[in-house]
């Protein structure tokens, strides 16, 4: 069977999230903590104890690693406060080898003003072997007519390590913000 997803530009605010919806999206907090740095306001993440049990203790993981970007994330016992509408920078950051800790650090190089080193980035594979591919895609898909695909293959992808290099160019900041990137997001994360 097949399913489509529809996405709609609007702005991010923050919110409160919490309850019966948590075990349904327990997966995607990592990737929705980045997304609510950028959010207008606080969110708040809550009833989501179970993150501590995961591959890695995914709430100290989000909170440590986004922070390594200038994020400014509180953990709590059970979720994370995340201030939203963050400046990110470049840094050294680690999956702890877990593939969405991994994933959720990959799209956040997407958001800061230098160069994101990612360590064991490996851990990707385990659940998406073909998440850098993938993300190449849909960035010179959403960006190949404005930023020529000059940009896509020699910035952003290593050829020779077949992944991507997370250096972003000066012609990306200033659509960076944009609503490109919860779609960019989205299109990522349905698949996994």
């Amino acid at each position: 069977e097949v399913g489509w997803i529809v996405s709609r530009r609007s702005k991010l605010r923050g919110m409160t999230i919490g309850g019966d919806i948590i075990p349904r999206l327990i997966d995607e907090i990592p990737i929705i903590a980045l997304m609510a740095t950028q959010a207008k306001g606080q969110t708040i993440i809550k009833d989501a104890e179970e993150l501590k049990v995961k591959e890695t203790n995914r709430i100290d993981a989000i909170a440590t690693q986004l922070g390594r970007l200038g994020a400014r994330i509180t953990p709590t016992d059970d979720g994370l406060i995340i201030e939203g509408q963050q400046s990110l920078h470049g840094g050294t950051v680690d999956s702890l080898t877990d593939h969405r800790i991994g994933m959720a650090l990959s799209i956040a190089s997407l958001l800061t003003d230098g160069p994101v080193e990612l360590v064991n980035d490996e851990a990707i594979a385990v659940s998406y072997p073909g998440f850098f591919e993938d993300l190449v895609r849909l960035m010179a898909k959403w960006f190949g007519k404005s930023i020529q695909n000059r940009w896509i293959l020699n910035a952003f992808f290593d050829e020779k390590k077949r992944k991507p290099a997370f250096v972003v160019s000066d012609c990306f900041d200033s659509m960076k913000k944009e609503f490109v990137f919860p779609s960019i997001v989205l299109n990522l994360f349905n698949y996994t």
